[in-house]
């Protein structure tokens, strides 16, 4: 943690962290992370992974006030993480996940939700807040780009060519999916994700034009 007005110039040393000042090295537990994100509370979800710590097994929740933590279990390997204000979750690019790739849902108690597979090497994510539809960027399949696509099951789902156009004549591609999304290559699956409720007549307060009633979070996945 750093007071960027107390730091000297040209070059500062960080030492351990101060309670006083609030600044310094904060220690983590059994957390190497890559991205962080703030959350509900002035909390900190870490995106651990045993890419950084072979130790590491779970993703890292630090308050960034009373540096009171908790290890979620069962998602580890991230790279880039993200807080969604939309739906209150955590959503998290785990590339380095045993097993393979996935996007992990955390919820703002620090909960882990769900799991969703992702396509190898997939470590991006982002989100909507009001529309609370979440990014995630793919490796387009191996049967299409060759040497360096996907070979996972989540690969070959995608609906791709080497124009980044979707491929009608694809068997799991239909003519359907196609006109319906023109020449965006994305594949879209909602997740159990309710969006925010609340405001007047149950309205999302982050977005009068948008009701609460039957919506979902979805995730799209793009290929690249």
């Amino acid at each position: 943690m750093v007071d960027p007005t107390k730091l000297s110039a040209p070059a500062a040393i960080i030492g351990a962290f101060d309670p006083t000042t609030n600044t310094g090295v904060v220690p983590l537990h059994a957390c190497g992370p890559n991205g962080a994100t703030v959350g509900p509370h002035e909390n900190l979800l870490l995106g651990c992974t045993p890419n950084n710590n072979p130790s590491n097994t779970t993703t890292l929740v630090i308050n960034a006030e009373t540096k009171n933590y908790a290890n979620i279990g069962g998602i580890t390997g991230s790279d880039e993480v993200w807080f969604n204000p939309g739906d209150r979750r955590y959503y998290t690019g785990s590339s380095a996940m045993p097993g393979g790739s996935v996007l992990g849902v955390i919820d703002g108690t620090s909960v882990l939700i769900e799991t969703i597979p992702q396509s190898s090497a997939s470590h991006s994510v982002a989100a909507d807040c009001k529309r609370n539809t979440i990014f995630v960027p793919q490796v387009a399949p191996a049967s299409v780009v060759g040497i360096g696509g996907d070979t996972t099951p989540v690969g070959a789902g995608i609906c791709v060519t080497t124009s980044s156009v979707i491929n009608a004549a694809a068997p799991e591609c239909s003519k359907a999916q196609a006109s319906s999304r023109g020449v965006e290559n994305v594949v879209t699956a909602a997740t159990t994700a309710p969006i925010l409720a609340g405001g007047e007549g149950g309205d999302n307060p982050l977005d009068p034009d948008l009701t609460a009633a039957g919506e979902r979070s979805k995730f799209v996945r793009y290929a690249r």
